[in-house]
């Protein structure tokens, strides 16, 4: 699978992550509203912010295909969403892999 990426600079990851951010803010704040559709249109866009935030930091790559789905497949590849022994693994607040609970 060859999946279409465009170099980023890594320092970007905080622009993708602020503006998942926002995406999120907004789509709680819809849900609150009880604006179901823009709600699950705004945590779309939270989630591929958040995949261009973790892939522009740990492969200096960013999406650029058509299918977002792909996205998370490169993390796959990289290792990064691997299960490691049947968990699975997140980013800790420093920035390292550490396996869930």
């Amino acid at each position: 699978m060859t999946i279409r990426t465009k170099p980023v600079l890594k320092g970007s990851y905080k622009v993708f992550l602020k503006k998942s951010e926002e995406f999120l803010d907004a789509a709680k704040y819809s849900l609150f509203k009880g604006n179901v559709n823009a709600a699950a249109g705004c945590a779309a866009h939270a989630a591929i912010g958040a995949l261009d935030a973790l892939t522009a930091f740990y492969l200096r790559r960013k999406h650029a295909g058509e299918k977002h789905g792909d996205a998370a497949h490169l993390l796959k590849e990289k290792g990064i969403a691997e299960p490691e022994g049947g968990k699975e693994r997140r980013v800790s607040s420093g920035g390292s892999l550490e396996a869930r609970p």
